[in-house]
């Protein structure tokens, strides 16, 4: 980080280092403290609300330690604003690892990303991360289930929690009838 003690002074000629709230909340973006040196985060193709409004002190305090630290760590943080989700993943029968462990930044970005959902990657390259059999066994399959090779793993599986096995988003039955017609009369 920039906002340590040996390197603000080099800064500070330029950038207003020691920022009031009044000059990080409900300011228009050219005003902004946080602004002048964090503007590309804004600029980004999917941004995070806090980010796209420079409410940078949403997450980082002005006055924690170390400087502009984060208050609370992974899910604690993100569930205050997405506390939809923190319930949804506590009453579900299967939670995804990360998910469970709170762990939001192994798939999500906390500032910006590429892609939707602020995910850092999507479908197969971001789920093969943690599960790396997937690749190996997409490779020698004979018979490939083409959500999978097209790296559409969400479209079968929640990625946070669900009450079916393998986080299935329907129970199989009905998710397979989805795209094969012939399922149901086959049941």
């Amino acid at each position: 980080s920039l906002h340590r003690a040996d390197v603000e002074p080099l800064c500070q000629p330029c950038h207003n280092m020691k920022p009031t709230e009044k000059q990080v909340i409900d300011v228009p973006d050219k005003d902004n403290a946080c602004y002048s040196c964090h503007k590309r985060m804004g600029n980004q193709k999917f941004v995070h609300g806090p980010v796209g409004t420079y409410s940078c002190i949403h997450c980082h305090p002005l006055k924690s330690v170390p400087k502009y630290a984060v208050r609370q760590r992974e899910a604690k943080l993100c569930f205050e604003c997405h506390d939809d989700l923190q319930k949804k993943i506590a009453t579900a029968k299967v939670k995804h690892q990360p998910a469970e462990n709170g762990e939001c930044t192994s798939c999500h970005s906390p500032h910006y990303a590429p892609n939707t959902n602020l995910l850092a990657r999507v479908g197969l390259p971001l789920c093969a991360e943690c599960h790396d059999d997937l690749t190996g066994k997409l490779t020698t399959a004979k018979v490939k289930h083409q959500p999978v090779e097209n790296g559409e793993c969400t479209s079968c599986h929640n990625p946070h929690q669900s009450d079916q096995k393998k986080l299935l988003v329907k129970p199989d039955g009905k998710l397979c009838a989805e795209c094969h017609e012939d399922i149901p009369q086959q049941l």
